[in-house]
């Protein structure tokens, strides 16, 4: 038997760790948020803003420091690593992480299926369809291409849905717990994606929400859910950044992402900072076809 644990502590804990190998000693306390004239958008602005931006970039290929911290890693719990990412909208998505002579992970997926292998770690291989739910498994890390993938698309969450916004104030007070963190926030917009299927139940569920801050319009946060309402993703856009492609109009690209799987599963961290990255260049389309036997095929 599991013993319960608060899910806050879970996250802090893993979150410290994640700070000390990025070269912090001790998770940063939120600041005051910056000042700046809060916004006043509606659902349909902020949608063709996010989209616009969206399709400015079909394509991305990046070097990538990597931090995963996860209790299934032996001591350390921590793994430092480095890699390569490529991405093509909409789903596709190769990552391959390793060190002098190894392979740590290495996930691929076509927009539909996937697998994702880590030779290194335990030898762990899985593979399924996107969408597929998932569950805790003692000799799982959870990274799933297809939350990877989406962090970049946001079509992929807006498109075809019911949207609902949400827009909280400048700041506001919360119940932090034991935590040292100030209770202060940034004022964010948050657009839910809803789904209906009158066959489940409930029929109607939250896929995912998406906070972005009211001062920037910068991504600050993505959630995904399960069909019962439980949180299946969370990802942070640490920073963002410009990049420019082959037609020199600039392009706002994830910088750096934390993506976390939340108990029940194994509290998994995964930090990936991205550099030289370079959009809507070719990417061969072999690049992303799964193979479930040995390494994925293709990629430059």
């Amino acid at each position: 038997m599991r013993t319960a644990i608060p899910r806050m502590s879970l996250a802090l804990a893993g979150l410290s760790l994640l700070m000390a190998a990025a070269g912090c000693t001790h998770a940063p306390e939120m600041q005051p948020p910056p000042a700046g004239q809060l916004q006043e958008k509606s659902l349909s602005e902020l949608k063709s803003g996010l989209l616009g931006n969206d399709a400015a970039f079909r394509t991305l290929e990046a070097d990538c420091r990597a931090v995963l911290v996860s209790p299934l890693i032996r001591q350390p719990s921590r793994l430092e690593t480095s890699g390569k990412l490529y991405l093509s909208k909409p789903g596709k998505v190769r990552l391959t992480l390793g060190g002098p002579g190894k392979t740590y992970l290495e996930l691929v997926g076509d927009g539909t299926s996937y697998v994702v292998r880590m030779p290194a770690l335990g030898n762990m291989t899985y593979s399924g369809r996107y969408g597929d739910g998932i569950e805790y498994n003692l000799n799982r890390i959870h990274f799933m291409p297809d939350d990877l993938a989406d962090a970049f698309d946001l079509n992929s969450l807006l498109g075809g849905k019911s949207l609902v916004l949400r827009a909280y104030p400048a700041r506001w007070e919360f119940v932090a717990g034991e935590t040292q963190l100030a209770p202060v926030a940034a004022p964010v917009w948050a657009i839910d994606a809803i789904l209906v299927d009158d066959k489940r139940e409930p029929p109607v569920s939250v896929h995912s929400s998406i906070l972005i801050d009211r001062t920037t319009e910068q991504l600050l946060r993505l959630d995904k859910f399960h069909w019962d309402g439980s949180l299946r993703t969370r990802v942070w856009y640490v920073s963002m950044g410009v990049t420019r492609g082959p037609d020199k109009n600039p392009v706002r690209v994830p910088g750096e992402l934390v993506i976390w799987y939340p108990p029940p599963l194994e509290n998994t961290f995964i930090r990936l900072a991205l550099h030289n990255r370079k959009i809507n260049v070719p990417i061969p389309e072999d690049t992303f076809t799964p193979v479930e036997r040995g390494l994925p095929r293709g990629g430059p």
